[in-house]
């Protein structure tokens, strides 16, 4: 998939991310797509990418508990995906520096489309 970097297709991309993340919580798959081709390296595209995920976060935080779909009684299993997430972002790190760019574009396509598969998979199981 090769997605131009212009104006149009970042609010296109912005569009489906919103419509995917208000209707299922998973924004990123779109724009992980589109920043490929709109960042020149892949040191900025994993900045952009996780100041984009930073923002969002915030956005849906804010959103969702203003409608009361934050819970106090989520705040255990957030703090124990919270840890997870760290120990997950130390071995990316890790693993980061060593992937030449084009492995990183496959596994990123890789990743974004078994994700997608395994949320259509878990509504028909």
């Amino acid at each position: 998939i090769r997605i131009r970097a212009t104006m149009t297709n970042g609010f296109l991309m912005g569009l489906f991310a919103g419509i995917g993340n208000g209707f299922f919580g998973i924004g990123g798959p779109p724009v992980a797509l589109y920043l490929f081709a709109s960042v020149p390296d892949k040191k900025s595209y994993l900045a952009t990418i996780q100041a984009y995920f930073l923002f969002c976060n915030i956005h849906s935080i804010l959103v969702r508990s203003l409608h009361g779909s934050l819970q106090v009684s989520h705040i255990p299993i957030i703090l124990v995906g919270w840890v997870s997430i760290a120990i997950g972002t130390y071995a990316g790190l890790k693993l980061f520096s060593k992937v030449p760019e084009y492995v990183l574009k496959r596994i990123v396509y890789l990743f974004v489309g078994l994700s997608g598969l395994w949320i259509a998979l878990q509504q028909l199981l």
